[in-house]
Parts: structure tokens; sequence; C-alpha cells
């Protein structure tokens, strides 16, 4: 019966309790005030620091990509002071020479030359021409086309010429085309 009892008295004892008035501590109290006060005010000093923080280290590594980025672009492509086309040493470049403005009724044949030292014709067919520094091309060989193909390598850095001089039958000079080009780089 002592169960019984006490289940019948707690809710009048739950009552008495609610009763009285709950009061912390006033140490409890002035911490708690302390606490929420500067709570208050920190997020804000914390944002702004965060915040700028945050826009220096997004500056600095955009920074570092630009510089990484023109670091590597000038590993790959030299620096020149004019705007001829450079290009690689041991390397076949096919070099292709506008021909659409020229009468090909008056072409009987087309010589290339080579000015420099540094500059080879390239052809895996025909080998022999690496070492010519002139070669003559029938007009029949380019007369239906836009363009006269070209395959040069460099030997050696420096500027070099491709020449295209243009005759009649009668041997007589018609037009010229020229192309500069630079070399440069380690031999591959």
């Amino acid at each position: 019966m002592h169960d019984d009892q006490n289940q019948n008295e707690t809710p009048s004892g739950l009552k008495a309790l609610r009763s009285v008035p709950l009061q912390p501590s006033a140490f409890l109290a002035t911490r708690v005030q302390r606490n929420f006060e500067s709570s208050a005010t920190r997020p804000k000093l914390d944002q702004k620091k965060n915040k700028a923080s945050f826009l220096v280290g997004t500056g600095l590594m955009a920074l570092a990509l630009v510089v990484v980025g023109f670091w590597q672009l000038n590993a790959f492509i030299p620096p020149t002071k004019s705007n001829e086309p450079v290009f690689a040493l041991g390397k076949p470049y096919l070099i292709r020479m506008d021909i659409r403005e020229i009468s090909h009724a008056e072409i009987a044949y087309a010589e290339i030359s080579l000015g420099g030292d540094n500059i080879q014709f390239s052809s895996e067919k025909f080998k022999h021409i690496q070492r010519d520094k002139t070669i003559r091309i029938a007009a029949k060989s380019f007369s239906q086309k836009q363009y006269l193909p070209v395959v040069v390598e460099g030997v050696e850095n420096g500027k070099a010429q491709v020449t295209v001089r243009f005759y009649n039958d009668r041997h007589e000079l018609v037009t010229t085309r020229q192309m500069d080009l630079n070399f440069m780089g380690p031999k591959t």
C-alpha cells in the first residue's frame, strides 16, 4: 500500500514544487548574462575577419594561378621581338604559300629557295632534297591548288626565309612569295 500512497501524494507534491519560484545564484546569473552579451557582438567581428581572410586568400590564389599560367605559357612559346612565327628545331613544318592570286596559265614552274644555313627541306619520301637549298617544281603539280605546300625543318637557332619564285615557260620571273621564319629551342 505504500506505493499507492506515494502515487496519491505525487501530484500534490509536484504542484507544491511548481509554486516555488526558482532563482539562479547571483554568480551564475551574471556569468550567463556576460556570455550572452559578448556572443552578441562577437559574430559580427568574426564574420568581418572571416570575410576579409577569405577575400585575401582568394585574391592570392588567383594571382598565383595567373603567375603560373604565364610561366607555363612562356616555357612553350619563346618571346620574340617581331611578328615572325617561331618554330622548334628538328621538327618538320608544312608551310602553305598562298597562290590563289596567281594566274596559273602563265606559270610553267616554281623555284623554292631556302635562305639561311639553319633551315632544310624535309621529306620522308625524298631524303636527298634535305641537302638542297633550291628545288624546282613543275606547275602541273600545283596548278589546281590554292596553296603550294613546302615542308621545312630548322637545324639551328636563328632566322630563315622560304622564297618561292614563279616562272613562265620563257623562264621569266612572274611573281615571288616569301615567308620569314624564326627557329628557336633545343634540337629534338
